[in-house]
């Protein structure tokens, strides 16, 4: 099942499944503050505010910088930066997934296959018909819904290595450090061996 994701870079597939994870997360957290799991409605908000910083990391350049992350360079840099990240974030959901998706069967009095209503529907079979960004069960067992999509992600990154991670990027060489000047940043601490930071429900340690 293709989907049309070759038709696109790995970078613009990969921000276009982060944006659809971000989404549906926030969608969740509001029913959980709407019956009242504040709780839980902060551990995806966390989670979804790391997500953001590399959803368009040139938009979030200062911040990565703030946060210690080497982004001097190019603008693939932080691409490449991004991708590493949500290879991280995306197994990090995968872990959580399946709980949130007993919770919402649990609040919404609904099962994941047969949906007694919109907003059921909207959080297991995707908004509007948009079956890919349901979460289902929560597992990666259904080939039509988020989880199954962000771990085929996952299984072509492993297998296809650091060129499926370039894969359509072109080679751009505007230096993108004006952009992640700031008062904390040290590129030189900090390089690419970022991406074997472990990432938490409360951000980078």
């Amino acid at each position: 099942m293709e989907m049309g994701i070759n038709q696109a870079s790995t970078y613009a597939v990969w921000q276009k499944w982060a944006k659809a994870l971000q989404r549906q997360l926030e969608r969740i957290a509001e029913i959980y503050e709407a019956h009242e799991e504040g709780a839980e409605a902060q551990k995806l908000k966390n989670y979804i505010d790391r997500l953001k910083l590399f959803v368009d990391p040139v938009a979030h350049a200062q911040e990565l910088a703030r946060r210690n992350y080497d982004v001097k360079g190019s603008y693939n840099k932080l691409y490449m930066l991004a991708m590493v990240s949500l290879q991280l974030l995306f197994r990090e959901a995968l872990s959580f997934l399946l709980q949130v998706s007993e919770d919402m069967q649990r609040i919404l009095d609904s099962s994941y296959i047969n949906c007694n209503g919109r907003t059921a529907s909207d959080v297991f079979k995707g908004p509007h018909g948009t079956q890919y960004e349901g979460i289902g069960n929560g597992l990666p067992d259904l080939p039509d819904r988020l989880p199954w999509v962000l771990y085929q992600l996952l299984e072509q990154a492993d297998v296809g290595g650091e060129e499926y991670l370039h894969r359509g990027l072109q080679r751009v060489e505007e230096p993108a450090d004006a952009l992640a000047e700031g008062e904390n940043a040290h590129p030189d601490r900090h390089e690419y061996h970022q991406r074997n930071k472990k990432i938490t429900a409360t951000g980078v340690q």
